[in-house]
């Protein structure tokens, strides 16, 4: 059984341990949720409380606590201080990564990333030429910066001529930056299970960003969102609402197409977490991901 995200919205709520469960306290009830039945939890609710135990359940199991903003934006992360039983040595690695495997394996997400999106533009009917020479194009470390130039035609042509990109925004960038939210929350639950440091990015370097390296990795998963988020904009649902956080953290147990077959989103980004770790230790190219150039089974 896959695992569930937990989304905390409304006023009040309580977060509490009772026994191998989260209890959570509402205005209608509590509700208990086996804690291996959690991917991770996101608090959207404006006035949440948190009983230490919880905290230290959560963090001890390795579930990211996601405390978010109005615009469903992460602001606060609970990571674990221990990890996997290797974390010392897989987290050496990392930071004594030579800056050509670091630029190699950027790389490689920066491909899939963009392969991702001229999928997602086939898919809508639209020509996606350009996006694929693109992709051919990206070399080490991108420093053709093909990433930018991908995304500044592939915006305005999978969400309409005068959609902007907006972190801060509602509507579909609600839904964009929600879906996001939920890709983060389970690549940082892999990253950390995998013992790799989440503030050592390897394309991302801002001092202000704990989870560096997380951004690097979730890249080729973010295309899967939006087209997700297309599929929601065509039911008419246009911003963050219950049935459309239901859409989007089902994105998890879509199945995705990899070289082991057909797995759930959230298998395929534990075996990316892996294979980077492995990369590191190994100083290769060992990164594997699942196909972005093919959508849901």
């Amino acid at each position: 059984m896959e695992r569930r995200i937990l989304d905390l919205t409304g006023e009040r709520r309580n977060l509490r341990k009772d026994r191998g469960s989260l209890a959570v306290t509402t205005e209608e009830g509590e509700t208990r949720v086996p804690f291996d039945d959690i991917e991770a939890v996101i608090v959207n609710a404006r006035q949440a409380t948190y009983t230490n135990e919880a905290v230290l359940e959560l963090s001890r199991r390795g579930i990211p606590l996601v405390a978010c903003d109005k615009s469903h934006r992460p602001v606060a992360w609970l990571w674990p201080a221990e990890g996997n039983f290797e974390q010392t040595r897989r987290m050496a690695a990392q930071k004594n990564a030579k800056t050509g495997l670091e630029n190699r394996l950027w790389a490689r997400l920066v491909k899939a990333k963009i392969a991702g999106q001229a999928a997602v533009l086939e898919w809508r009917g639209i020509r996606a030429g350009a996006l694929k020479s693109l992709a051919r194009a990206v070399r080490p470390g991108d420093p053709g910066n093909c990433e930018a130039r991908a995304a500044a035609r592939y915006w305005p042509l999978a969400f309409g001529p005068g959609f902007t990109r907006d972190r801060q925004g509602g509507g579909i960038n609600g839904l964009l930056n929600y879906g996001y939210i939920v890709v983060r929350s389970c690549c940082a639950r892999n990253v950390m299970a995998a013992g790799l440091h989440p503030s050592i990015g390897l394309f991302h370097k801002n001092r202000f960003n704990a989870f560096c390296l997380i951004d690097d990795l979730m890249e080729p998963f973010r295309p899967l969102v939006d087209r997700v988020v297309l599929e929601l904009v065509d039911r008419g649902l246009n911003s963050v609402e219950p049935e459309s956080k239901e859409a989007l953290v089902g994105l998890l147990a879509r199945e995705v197409e990899s070289e082991q077959g057909f797995q759930p989103l959230s298998r395929a980004m534990e075996t990316a977490s892996r294979s980077l770790a492995q990369a590191f230790v190994e100083d290769k190219l060992a990164l594997v991901l699942p196909k972005t150039d093919t959508f849901f089974r």
